[in-house]
């Protein structure tokens, strides 16, 4: 059975009025100890995972899983191409990598990919690790003749190299400028830890909240739309052959992090013999999800946080697999939010892949666990009492007003749901007391903005919604 085929029925056999993630069919070929990746804008959505001999597969929805199209990219290529790095968003287009190969799609049709006949200024890179979009600017990771490379361009198809460094060993995000290295346990002692770099990955700093042993995966560190940023870290433990894991954060876009695991919230093996093991740090620019036990079947579970780990809510309802006409227990891995609909990843013995539930019936329940009630308590967030009006935004602009206790620096920016900062409103000096700033929305597309004001003494955000 075609891929594309499975995730259609699987898809369709999901009652949007049900309460109950069910997972029909598995995928056939699908190695269940990978749990699937989701991207997703709008109604479009973008599946990917570890599937045997279809590493290079990707499936593609553009009304939020009713209708699948399948992408083969060695088909698009003309040859075998290795496993692709996560789709990117990027301007009009979404880009991917596999093997040396850039692909991108055509604008307004997110299923047409195609070769981009890029040039490179310093030669072809024999693998694409990693795409990320920063701004106005698309970062590949680069492998080729035994160097670690990273590449910038502004059009998707001339690319510049920003550094060749031996120092670096996994780039797993781009937040603003600020590259961000997870390390590798199996690299040299000098190139391991957890490293940031501020002028585009020509030089690495060690943060020293990692220890050189913790590691960090592309899709474990997610940046939020007021400047924090959450990663979950693991490291080999030869004990219990679980690996330790760890939530650390940053409240200054990166640059500098605390452990903060203390944090977490209380998973399904709480108590029992075998601990919980944290991945997977994603969501939206407002929202953070983690995943335990991501390949311990029925035992995962996804939780997420809206006021920065200080609650958590277990995500539900419990999924069911059907298998030979037996409902069976299973466990979620990942989820993502796509047009009206939750999409997720399930777990079973039965089998695996992913499912849909409508938005109306996301039924999360609450967790032990988090830093604790009042969102005072949790340090980086200020209180300003910002507003934005009018909201929704109907015409070419709108204000937004706090107030500030203490005179200062202060940076105002807007950001879109994915966290990317999307305009500056104001950067620089601003005396105590209120304020009022214009915020110009005239070039921006219809849908959901944070206003995101960072201070000295932390951040504070406020969303707005522009209809045309």
């Amino acid at each position: 059975m075609r891929l594309a085929t499975a995730l259609v029925a699987l898809l369709a056999a999901v009652p949007t009025a049900s309460a109950q993630v069910e997972l029909a069919a598995p995928w056939q070929g699908l190695d269940a100890r990978n749990a699937v990746s989701f991207v997703t804008t709008g109604d479009t959505l973008f599946v990917q995972g570890e599937v045997v001999g279809n590493q290079d597969d990707i499936e593609v929805s553009t009304d939020a899983g009713e209708t699948v199209t399948e992408v083969d990219l060695d088909d698009v290529a003309g040859f075998d191409v290795d496993t692709a790095t996560r789709v990117v968003p990027f301007g009009d287009r979404y880009y991917v990598g596999a093997s040396g190969v850039l692909f991108r799609t055509t604008p307004g049709d997110p299923t047409s990919f195609a070769v981009v006949e890029a040039t490179w200024d310093t030669g072809a890179p024999v693998r694409i690790r990693a795409l990320f979009a920063d701004g106005d600017s698309l970062v590949a990771h680069t492998t080729g003749a035994g160097t670690r490379a990273l590449f910038s361009s502004r059009d998707g198809v001339a690319w510049t190299r920003l550094a060749a460094a031996a120092d670096f060993a996994n780039v797993v995000a781009v937040v603003d400028g600020l590259v961000v290295d997870g390390g590798n346990v199996f690299d040299p002692a000098a190139t391991r830890g957890f490293k940031i770099s501020t002028d585009g990955g020509a030089t690495f700093d060690r943060v020293a909240a990692f220890p050189d042993d913790h590691v960090v995966l592309e899709g474990d560190i997610h940046a939020m739309s007021d400047g924090v940023v959450w990663a979950t870290a693991f490291a080999t433990n030869t004990v219990d052959n679980r690996d330790d894991t760890f939530l650390y954060r940053s409240l200054d876009g990166g640059a500098t992090w605390a452990d903060v695991t203390d944090l977490l919230p209380v998973g399904p093996l709480a108590g029992e013999r075998l601990k919980d093991t944290w991945r997977f740090a994603e969501g939206t620019g407002t929202r953070l999800y983690v995943t335990a036990n991501p390949y311990q079947n029925e035992d995962a579970a996804v939780y997420f946080t809206d006021d920065g780990a200080q609650t958590w809510k277990r995500v539900g309802p419990a999924p069911k697999a059907l298998f030979r006409g037996f409902e069976v227990d299973g466990g979620t891995t990942r989820w993502a939010e796509v047009g009206d609909f939750y999409v997720t990843y399930v777990n079973s013995d039965a089998g695996s892949g992913p499912g849909r539930l409508a938005s109306t019936d996301f039924a999360p329940t609450d967790a032990e666990g988090g830093g604790g009630t009042s969102a005072a308590r949790s340090p980086g967030v200020e209180n300003l009492g910002l507003a934005v009006a009018p909201n929704p935004v109907t015409g070419s602009a709108a204000a937004v007003r706090f107030e500030l206790a203490a005179s200062g620096p202060v940076s105002v920016d807007v950001v879109d749901v994915l966290g990317r900062r999307v305009a500056t409103v104001h950067d620089g000096p601003l005396v105590a007391g209120a304020h009022r700033l214009d915020v110009a929305v005239g070039s921006l597309a219809p849908g959901s903005y944070l206003v995101r004001v960072r201070t000295a003494r932390g951040v504070a955000s406020g969303p707005f919604v522009v209809v045309r």
